[in-house]
């Protein structure tokens, strides 16, 4: 009986598990089609812009596998990359698709994450320990750019890698922290 009242209780802790970070995910993306797709669509027009689809697009010009480990390659490398073609292919298919990091980049790392946090649940998560990492950078506790990359991959978890959703504001980064060191 103890065994059976076990194992209900762990199945209901797991699934409760998986509701919230399903339910952070459709609120992250509600928020990114709210703000970011509408923003691009009134900007420059474009009507149907899906800013996932443009960043699994350019995620696949840049890495021939988008693997964490691939990431992390490139980002022990970000301290001083030269100009890298595939990473200026990246780039040029975001500003063809009217996509202009500087223009989302509060939305995409800070903005919608805060938004889609349960902050009703007090325990410490991998997401909310990323978004003290974006918010420290922003209150000016941390401001070196490739700091807060590394902190930020770092914690997030080989799960969470699985979604381009968690993967997207990693690419921002190196994506950023490129073009500090080479303008356009």
């Amino acid at each position: 009986m103890k065994n059976n009242v076990l194992i209900v209780l762990m199945l209901f802790f797991l699934s409760s598990c998986r509701s919230q970070g399903e339910e952070y995910l459709q609120k992250l993306n509600r928020c990114i089609d709210k703000t970011i797709n509408l923003k691009v669509k009134d900007i420059y027009g474009i009507e149907s812009f899906d800013y996932y689809k443009l960043m699994g697009k350019v995620e696949n010009i840049i890495f021939q596998d988008p693997t964490k480990e691939s990431y992390q390659l490139l980002i022990q490398k970000i301290h001083n990359i030269p100009k890298n073609k595939v990473i200026e292919d990246g780039l040029d298919e975001m500003n063809k698709q009217g996509f202009f990091i500087n223009d989302h980049i509060v939305d995409i790392l800070n903005n919608c994450p805060y938004i889609s946090l349960d902050k009703d649940d007090s325990k410490e998560t991998s997401i909310k320990l990323r978004q003290k990492i974006i918010e420290q950078s922003y209150s000016g506790i941390n401001k070196d750019g490739v700091d807060i990359l590394v902190n930020y991959f770092n914690h997030t978890t080989d799960k969470e890698f699985k979604y381009l959703e968690f993967r997207s504001p990693i690419l921002i980064m190196i994506l950023t922290n490129y073009l500090k060191l080479n303008p356009r």
